[in-house]
């Protein structure tokens, strides 16, 4: 049986089924929409590298341009990285930001399963508004998961959890990393963090000021049902002289609570 077969018969299972049967076989290996090569140790980290890209992602990475510099920050186990990497090869260079252990080893692993590693740079950090030592208090140690918090074991939206373990883990403002680091400035950037798109945004003040940024793609979790978040990240990023020009709701018929949203220079 052709490894496409296995791995559709498999996500047709119910998710405790799925579970049992990639802790019987962590080998289980499959291909990407855009063809790369994956293997998963676990059905969430299966879903998150074979997941068909939301149409409004593909189509922004789709219209990347040859030179581009990608910062995907929050990138977890790299589904979006790799789909760049598979839709532009070396003709885009990717910056991933993850700070989870197990979902940063599943990004490095499929780097470097894929030969990927001469133009994808991954770092595993976290990006805020400072640059130091913070605790990382995880919602899951396995790969896949997100929604954990740093700082304080507070989620993103504003109740205060056990963490399964804590960990002291770099972070950086954006502006320190590219300056200390010496990266490339980035032309487009997604941001998919949980709540910290505020933090971040002010860590980037001379990073978009710069003028090499063309465009953003930011998750919003609109904690309060207000729109409150989304109005402080627009009005963050208007100032820096980039506007909201579309909206991706998520959930069925856009009914979600969290939405994609792109923002051009003007």
């Amino acid at each position: 049986m052709r490894h496409e077969d296995v791995l559709q018969a498999l996500l047709e299972l119910t998710p405790s089924k799925q579970a049992h049967v990639v802790a019987q076989w962590p080998g289980l290996t499959g291909q990407t929409p855009e063809g790369l090569d994956v293997t998963a140790r676990t059905r969430k980290e299966l879903r998150r590298l074979l997941a068909e890209r939301d149409p409004g992602m593909l189509s922004w990475i789709e219209g990347f341009e040859p030179g581009d510099v990608f910062y995907d920050v929050g990138a977890n186990v790299g589904g979006v990285t790799l789909a760049v990497a598979g839709l532009h090869g070396n003709q885009v260079t990717s910056v991933a930001i993850e700070p989870s252990v197990a979902s940063f080893e599943s990004l490095a692993r499929h780097l470097s399963l894929n030969k990927l590693l001469g133009f994808v740079i991954p770092l595993q950090i976290a990006l805020l508004d400072r640059t130091g030592i913070e605790k990382l208090n995880y919602n899951s140690t396995a790969a896949g998961y997100s929604l954990h918090a740093v700082g304080e074991a507070v989620d993103h939206e504003g109740r205060p959890f056990v963490p399964a373990e804590v960990q002291l883990i770099p972070t950086y403002a954006l502006d320190d990393l590219i300056e200390t680091l010496k990266l490339p400035p980035p032309t487009q950037i997604k941001i998919d963090i949980d709540g910290y798109e505020e933090s971040v945004l002010r860590g980037a003040t001379r990073t978009l000021a710069r003028g090499s940024v063309r465009s953003l793609f930011v998750e919003v979790v609109d904690h309060d049902r207000r729109g409150t978040r989304l109005a402080s990240v627009s009005e963050i990023l208007a100032g820096a002289g980039f506007e909201l020009v579309e909206s991706f709701r998520h959930g069925e018929e856009g009914t979600g609570y969290v939405s994609d949203h792109l923002y051009r220079a003007r």
